[in-house]
């Protein structure tokens, strides 16, 4: 896809620049704890300097922030708060491991409030700031995320990828260092031009019940 005022092109795939390298973002969905953090970035350090060799580059991804979409969860009948991240501190052993392993961050931003601390924290020359699809047009956070030099991961929205709003949010955030549009899963038969589809949704219908879908995996979200 590309806009309209320039020739940046949105990628659906996350390519160091001026490098045929395959790049891929691993770790836990949200940061815990500084141990876990230190442990899985060793453990991704090892898999990168094996796959390196064979063309694939690896970052850590990790959110110091993660929404949820309920806020309280059961847990053996008793109900707690979810967890949501540990929030700034998570950003600072980000970059320690970052520094010692050499490899590239990926972290979402939860608010727009919470950009100065990126600033603080992460490189722009070299990590990303990800935007999750229960942000993803949240104008305030994409216009202030825009005004950085960061690369920018761009999940589309829960209800699905629908082209005009995709460009949308991209369009916002034209001056990044890089734009990654990260296709996630949905939630409903959204066709990506918008419209009503019957052939979309009887394709969709028919993916589902297909014999080689794993039970679990019978879901729009993981499509």
């Amino acid at each position: 896809i590309k806009n309209k005022w320039n020739d940046k092109k949105i990628k659906n795939c996350w390519r160091k620049k001026m490098s045929k390298n395959i790049r891929i973002a691993a770790g836990p969905c949200a940061v815990e704890s500084e141990q876990q953090i230190w442990e899985m970035a060793y453990k991704i350090s090892l898999i990168r300097d094996i796959a390196k060799p064979y063309g694939i580059d690896c970052g850590l991804r990790g959110g110091a922030w993660k929404p949820r979409t309920s806020y309280f969860v059961k847990n053996n009948g008793e109900t707690k708060k979810v967890f949501e991240g540990v929030g700034e501190i998570g950003l600072q052993w980000l970059s320690q491991v970052a520094e010692k392993y050499g490899l590239p961050i990926v972290s979402e931003a939860m608010s727009e409030m919470d950009i100065r601390h990126f600033g603080r924290y992460l490189e722009p020359e070299r990590d990303y700031i990800q935007i999750g699809a229960r942000t993803s047009q949240t104008f305030a956070l994409l216009y202030e995320v825009g005004g950085t030099p960061f690369g920018i991961v761009l999940k589309n929205p829960q209800h699905g990828v629908d082209v005009k709003e995709a460009v949308g949010s991209v369009e916002r955030l034209i001056k990044n260092r890089e734009i990654i549009y990260c296709i996630r899963g949905q939630k409903k038969f959204i066709h990506p031009g918008g419209e009503d589809s019957f052939a979309h949704k009887s394709y969709m219908e028919e993916l589902l019940k297909a014999p080689n879908q794993h039970p679990d995996a019978r879901n729009l979200n993981n499509i």
